[in-house]
């Protein structure tokens, strides 16, 4: 038997499968339940395959190393019936321009929005290793933009462009916990609460580049409660000059790793260092209030 048939016994595939769960049972929704909720682009005349047959067999094509519409089609094809039975395919498999048809015209923001009322609770009832530090315990989500080399984006004048996403990632799983398409690097500071604002920060530490140092982000983790490390470059010249002027030498070194990645290897190094809270101005002062780093930011 394949190991598919297996993994999927716990999706509950059904005759109710296609039913939209109240917003009240999300916490125990499962992956056909949520992808359920993703509406079908298609006029209903006409239609062989329904939306969440389709995405079922995109999500486990993928997971067995499709890389393209075609693949997935081939999948489809050489999987066998008792895969297609649990996920729910009719008698034929879906030929490889309604597989693309679909994916490419489904709504991506309602797709997003399925996924991560699955993926969330799945990753907030995973318990700690056992083991494992109170201190490493904090969860920390990481969030970057990566510009997709291998895809290409038309716009209605003609111009094509590389399409460029920012997303949050869970360093521990490694799950992507979201992500939304900007229109280039420097747009990438706009996505960082719209990416931020669906998630519970409460004690969460968020890292992210030298692009979201920003006083702007650094108060919306605070007010939401939870940590940020970030990296400091020029784009912040006097908190740069400030960290520069500590005494490094004295601190010493904390953690040393070494690593090859990006056809290079690379050593880290880390300090740590402890800075005072910055004191409450009050409302009339808040907006003279001098930005304090994180002791996390080193």
């Amino acid at each position: 038997m394949s190991p598919i048939v297996a993994a999927l016994e716990g999706l509950e595939v059904g005759p109710d499968a296609g039913r939209a769960a109240p917003v009240g049972e999300a916490a125990g929704l499962s992956l056909v339940e949520a992808l359920s909720r993703v509406p079908d682009p298609r006029k209903p005349r006409g239609v062989r395959h329904g939306v969440l047959a389709v995405l079922l067999l995109g999500a486990c094509a993928v997971l067995a190393g499709a890389r393209s519409f075609t693949a997935i089609a081939e999948y489809a094809h050489d999987v066998g019936r008792a895969v297609l039975d649990v996920l729910g395919v009719g008698a034929v498999a879906p030929h490889e321009s309604t597989i693309r048809r679909v994916l490419q015209r489904v709504d991506a923001s309602a797709l997003e929005a399925a996924l991560q009322s699955w993926v969330l609770p799945q990753l907030s009832a995973q318990p700690a290793a056992e083991g494992t530090p109170r201190r490493e315990q904090r969860r920390v989500l990481a969030l970057d933009g990566k510009t997709l080399r291998g895809a290409r984006v038309r716009a209605a004048d003609g111009r094509v462009w590389l399409p460029h996403l920012v997303s949050v990632l869970d360093q521990t799983s490694g799950g992507v916990l979201g992500q939304v398409q900007v229109a280039e690097k420097g747009s990438e500071i706009t996505a960082f609460t719209a990416l931020l604002d669906p998630l519970d920060l409460d004690d969460v530490l968020v890292t992210a580049d030298a692009l979201h140092t920003q006083r702007a982000h650094a108060d919306y983790l605070h007010r939401r409660g939870g940590h940020y490390l970030m990296t400091i470059k020029a784009n912040q010249p006097t908190l740069l000059a400030r960290v520069r002027a500590l005494p490094w030498t004295q601190i010493g070194v904390a953690d040393r790793q070494r690593g090859r990645g990006h056809g290079r290897v690379e050593t880290r190094t880390i300090s740590m260092v402890s800075l005072p809270p910055c004191p409450d101005p009050g409302p009339r002062q808040s907006r003279d209030r001098r930005w304090e780093p994180s002791p996390a930011a080193f």
